[in-house]
């Protein structure tokens, strides 16, 4: 069991897991920390000239950790968490030229897509990446006009699917589901849904591929990846309660909802 003491929880701002590994980097600086939890070691995977808002495991194994900065001008840097080597490094230029992006919000699927999502104040832009090691190239992208947020990525298996991507871009209070094929080369929009309650968190069972949601009210909606059927849990607790939900990813891809005191 890890237990972090209150006040060095203070000074992590993103955590993400692989395996025995949790990644972090702290809020008072532009690092990206490797921390070892078997012997409890950290160690500077990166750094960035501004805060980073992004992280992530990318490559077929979860070989690299993917990190990217949000200002005027952004740095995308991916490094192999191994050996701590430094593969790549991007400059991503906002589609919106006279305003820095707020932050980034990523998912990876294996091989090589990456979908990346520039969040400003009241608007976001999607792009699809083909991501392959040390080389990177946009195949797709879009820019949302409506005045919305995005709140996060959950990428579908697309077995079986007519799309060799599909994807669902979850904002406050609407679900957007987008299609990629390499014979149209763009993105589709093929769905969308109106949730009544703001949004909280999201993710996809990789069991069922069902699209979970979390509502601020507390309720629970699980959504099938055909978009044709919605189940509704009423809420046990809300936030109203002083309390926050979310889902928290295992090592053994299992989902929990975990609740959480403000």
């Amino acid at each position: 069991m890890l237990y972090i003491h209150h006040k060095a929880l203070l000074l992590i701002k993103l955590v993400h897991f692989h395996k025995f590994h949790l990644i972090n980097f702290l809020s008072k600086g532009c690092h990206v920390i490797l921390w070892n939890l078997s012997n409890n070691k950290k160690v500077t995977v990166h750094s960035h000239d501004n805060t980073v808002t992004c992280i992530q495991f990318v490559g077929q194994n979860h070989e690299y950790i993917l990190s990217i900065d949000s200002q005027y001008r952004s740095t995308l840097l991916i490094s192999e968490w191994s050996s701590l080597i430094l593969v790549q490094q991007q400059n991503l230029f906002p589609n919106l030229k006279d305003r820095p992006v707020e932050e980034y919000s990523v998912a990876y699927c294996a091989p090589n897509f990456l979908v990346i999502a520039e969040k400003y104040k009241e608007q976001y832009s999607i792009s699809l990446w083909d991501l392959r090691g040390d080389s990177m190239s946009l195949l797709a992208s879009h820019n949302e006009d409506v005045l919305s947020k995005c709140k996060s990525i959950n990428i579908f298996d697309s077995k079986n699917s007519k799309y060799t991507l599909f994807f669902a871009v979850v904002e406050k209070n609407t679900v957007k589901y987008w299609g990629y094929t390499k014979t149209k080369l763009k993105l589709e929009l093929v769905n969308k849904i109106h949730i009544k309650d703001n949004i909280l968190d999201s993710a996809i069972s990789p069991l069922t591929q069902f699209l979970l949601l979390v509502t601020e009210t507390g309720k629970l909606c699980i959504i099938n990846k055909e978009v044709n059927h919605c189940k509704i849990f009423k809420p046990y607790m809300t936030s109203q309660t002083g309390r926050i939900c979310q889902f928290c990813h295992t090592s053994n891809s299992q989902i929990l909802l975990c609740l959480s005191l403000q």
